[in-house]
């Protein structure tokens, strides 16, 4: 359990998880992280309620084989995707608001299962989200707003389902 931490100017990711089960990652604050603020890989756990400030990396970057719950988080001002799943990882997305983005909002990217949910992604200089080679991908009940070339692409036999979307 890593709870209730202020994390400020680290070099490289402010919190990385490997191999972990069961692992919470909750009410930490994070700025200035100068490369991915949380990953999670080979893992199972969540990632709950954090804020994520000036980041130049990723937000939340989930990778081989990881299965995370990601909610209720707040990802400002990251130079790369505000979450990242990739590498056969499955990600069950809610409730998140992602704004001021330098690339896509979230990018999907080989991932096995992504389900998305009640999440606000706002003033992306690229792509809302960003999806490829993804087994499933579902969006629902989200908002795109002020995405500068497109709110969702999807390429290379990914299979996209979206449902009651602000966009």
């Amino acid at each position: 359990i890593i709870k209730n931490n202020t994390l400020s100017n680290v070099g490289q990711n402010c919190i990385s998880i490997f191999s972990s089960k069961e692992f919470i990652v909750e009410n930490n604050s994070i700025r200035n992280c100068g490369a991915t603020a949380i990953s999670c890989e080979r893992s199972q756990g969540i990632v709950n309620n954090n804020k994520m400030n000036e980041i130049h990396g990723n937000g939340v970057h989930v990778s081989n084989n990881a299965n995370v719950q990601i909610t209720n988080n707040e990802i400002n001002d990251a130079d790369y995707p505000g979450i990242a799943i990739v590498s056969n990882a499955n990600a069950t997305i809610k409730k998140n608001r992602i704004c001021r983005i330098k690339i896509n909002g979230i990018c999907s990217r080989g991932a096995k299962n992504v389900h998305m949910e009640d999440t606000e992604i706002i003033d992306v200089e690229e792509c809302g989200i960003s999806i490829s080679d993804t087994k499933r991908y579902e969006i629902e009940k989200c908002k795109l707003l002020n995405c500068k070339i497109m709110a969702i692409e999807s390429y290379n036999n990914s299979q996209v389902f979206l449902k009651d979307n602000i966009i």
